[in-house]
Formats: C-alpha cells, structure tokens, sequence
C-alpha cells in the first residue's frame, strides 16, 4: 500500500467518527426521550462496539504498515547497500584487472626491450667474433702466403740451383753496378736467387765475411769434395789481387768444373781447375741451404728461374 492510499484511508475513519460522535451529542442535547434515549444509547453502545474492532484492525493495520515501511526502507537501504558494494567490488575488481594488466604490459615492454638489447649485445658479440675469425684467418692466409711465399724465393732446390747457373753462361752481370762485370757479381746475383741478401766486399772477403743463417763454410782438406751449387773461394795470391769466387758444377779429387765471370774470359763461362787441391790460393767452399723436396713442376721452375 502507498502512502497516499494510507493518508486517504485514515482520513475517512476519523472523518466518520466524527459525525458518530456529533450525533451522539445532538442527542443528549435535546433531551429525547428516556426509551428513545436508551434505544439512543444502545445503539450508540453497539455502534461504539462494531466500530472498536474496525478501529482496532485500523489500528493493527496501521501499525503493520508503520513497521512494514521502515522493514521496506531498510530493505531498500540495504538492496542499495548491497548494490553499492557490488558496484564498488566490481570497480575494485576491475580497477586490480586494470593494474594487473597494466602492470603486466610494463613488465611485457620491459622484458621486450631486455630481450632487444641482449639480441643485439649478442649480434655485436658474434659481429665482433666473425670480424676476429675473419682478421685472425686473413692474417693466418696472409702468413701462410708470406711463408710460401719465401720458401718459393728463399729456398730453392738444388737442381732448380744448377738449371739457373747453367743459364748464366754467355751473360754480362754487373749485379751492384759497380766496377763493371766481376766475379762478386755473378756470386752476388745467386745469393738474390737463393733468396738472401747479397753481401758486399772483394772475391778474397768470402773466406771470413758474415754467411746467411745455417750456411756453412768448409775448408779445403784431402778427402774434402765440393758438391754442385757450393760456391768455390779462392784468397790472394799470386794473379788473384783481390782473390776469387766461382759456382761449383762438378768436381771430384783432382778436377773441378765451375762457372765463372771475369776469369781469363769477362763474360760467364764453364771453366775447368785442374788441380785445384794443389794450389795455395784455394781456401775452400761456402755451401747454402737448398731445398730438400721439389714441389713445383718442371714448367713451373723454369718461369721462375726466369
């Protein structure tokens, strides 16, 4: 029931009460008769009776609705209390979902960009390793090459040795351009050959002057014989003012065959010593360091020999 249906309601009842009670008045006001008084009184006795109990359900329903409509507001306060502190548990729940959302989209950015930089920390590692490997490898190629580079220039064979001195013969040679075309300067050129460098100073020097690493210098005996490709040293004496030197073709105890420049002949020539052991001027050999194993072709020795 609303509360003007209630207001409306309560307004009748007392508004009929009212006239009860008027009526009643006017009767005792001009004294009716004493049956009409009593039959007055009765009734009004049993309408006072019929009324008590409407008065009283009013009464009842009234208070019923008193109590109905704080039980109904309290209802409604907390339908509304329980409304807010749903709505404010779900703000709550959704504002956490948020922050951990949040929070989970910063963590995410923040994992991305340590996963970046360690993905290129890690390029820039391998960058760095590769151009090391790559520095470290040229450098490894680059000496491999120096190397065989200089076992191509600085060792030569024996017989690759020999085909160049044979190729000699009939040439002029001024290998220091100094003092036109001397013996020194044929010996001169085959240090360059062998890959070592030349050493300056007359023929008669060779016997005592500084030798290339591991070459040897071997004095003339009775059973010594000179190899091919020993360079033969003859000191001062007698013809030779400045002494003598000369490449070993071939020899045995008696003979040796060698190649010579500016000995009776400028130009380079294959000249036989007879008796080489017996003269006083011959001091001995000087022996390089050759090559043990060929490892070019024939074509190949010939293209650089020249």
């Amino acid at each position: 029931m609303s509360k003007e249906a209630y207001v409306r309601k309560k307004s009748r009842i007392s508004v009929i009460t009212l006239i009860a009670y008027m009526i009643i008045f006017a009767m005792f006001a001009f004294g009716a008769g004493q049956a009409e008084t009593a039959e007055a009184v009765v009734g009004t006795e049993q309408n006072e009776a019929v009324e008590q109990p409407t008065e009283g359900k009013q009464t009842a329903a009234s208070q019923s609705a008193t109590t109905e409509q704080p039980a109904a507001a309290k209802q409604d306060t907390s339908q509304d209390g329980n409304k807010e502190e749903g709505q404010a548990e779900s703000s709550g729940t959704v504002g956490s979902q948020e922050a951990n959302t949040e929070d989970t989209k910063d963590t995410g950015k923040k994992d991305s960009k340590k996963k970046v930089k360690t993905k290129k920390k890690d390029k820039t590692k391998k960058k760095d390793k590769t151009k090391k490997k790559g520095k470290t490898k040229k450098k490894d190629k680059t000496k491999k090459k120096d190397k065989t580079k200089k076992d191509k220039k600085l060792l030569r064979t024996k017989k690759q040795a020999l085909k160049w001195v044979k190729k000699q013969k009939g040439k002029l040679i001024d290998y220091d351009h100094h003092s036109g075309y001397q013996c020194v300067d044929l010996i001169k050129a085959y240090y360059n050959y062998l890959g070592v460098i030349p050493i300056s100073g007359d023929a008669c020097e060779y016997t005592k002057n500084k030798l290339p690493k591991n070459w040897e210098r071997i004095k003339c005996t009775k059973k010594f014989v000179p190899k091919p490709g020993d360079i033969a040293v003859w000191g001062r004496g007698r013809g030779l003012r400045y002494g003598h030197v000369a490449i070993v073709v071939s020899a045995d105890d008696k003979d040796m065959r060698c190649m010579n420049q500016h000995c009776d002949v400028v130009r380079c020539r294959i000249k036989t010593h007879s008796g080489y052991k017996k003269k006083k001027t011959y001091y001995g050999v000087i022996r390089p360091v050759f090559k043990e194993t060929v490892v070019d072709s024939d074509k190949e020795e010939e293209d650089e020999e020249e």
